[in-house]
């Protein structure tokens, strides 16, 4: 089969990869799939060709693996901060156990490598204490989005994570289940009072624009929110006085 970019294909996933890739085989040529899990049945279009390999992006899960789980947050698919919830947290213990075997003996040239099985936390959602958040003018859209007609009226002010491998453009974070909620409904608001108060964000190709990056730390009983901006802040004062 001769997979070029642009082809759309059904694959089957055979294994896992780094970053939540899954790897299927195409007559002994490897492509690799974020956002699948071993065992899923996908359309998928190859997006980049290399000599060795295949990249490409899901389209369709046709049929689900047995290690394919619904993930908690909304924003997973798109998002930059995860690449895992779509699979069950047995199988990421027992593929990172795996993977380290396979660099002692791949690439450290071992043999018979003996691993301990992986620990696992006790809570693998809202752990974090601290947050870091971009602000930008370029909003991702979704594919949703993308295909839709309807007018997008909020795609130049955008408050959260990088889109994976896009420095330029901001997904608009509204949940993360990594770190307390208490972090993301300030950022809802602060997002909000910027939009109401017209507060340009930050254009990193321009080089201009007020709010640049956003942070969040939790202790037990406070919670401390700090606003870093590129230029001085003429109604600054008034969105510090919202939080006393």
């Amino acid at each position: 089969m001769a997979l070029k970019k642009g082809t759309v294909t059904e694959l089957t996933i055979d294994a896992a990869a780094y970053e939540g890739k899954g790897i299927a085989k195409v007559d002994g040529l490897a492509v690799f799939v974020p956002n699948t899990a071993p065992g899923d049945r996908i359309k998928a279009r190859i997006t980049k060709k290399k000599k060795s390999y295949r990249e490409a992006r899901l389209i369709e899960i046709l049929e689900p693996g047995p290690h394919r789980i619904a993930p908690q947050c909304r924003h997973a698919r798109e998002c930059g901060g995860c690449s895992w919830q779509h699979v069950d947290y047995e199988y990421q213990l027992t593929f990172k156990r795996e993977q380290v075997r396979d660099h002692m003996e791949r690439i450290g040239g071992l043999t018979n490598v003996s691993v301990n099985k992986t620990m696992g936390c006790e809570k693998p959602f809202y752990y974090r204490n601290k947050m870091e958040y971009s602000v930008g003018s370029r909003r991702w859209l979704s594919q949703e989005e993308i295909k839709s007609d309807a007018y997008v009226d909020d795609r130049c002010f955008a408050a959260g994570l990088h889109a994976p491998g896009r420095y330029d453009k901001i997904l608009n974070l509204h949940e993360c289940h990594l770190q307390q909620p208490i972090s993301y409904k300030i950022l809802d608001f602060v997002r909000s009072w910027c939009v109401k108060h017209e507060v340009a964000p930050y254009d990193s190709k321009r080089q201009s624009g007020y709010l640049r990056n956003e942070l969040c730390l939790k202790s037990s009983n406070q919670c401390l929110f700090f606003v870093e901006r590129f230029a001085p802040l003429t109604n600054g004062k008034s969105l510090s006085q919202q939080f006393v």
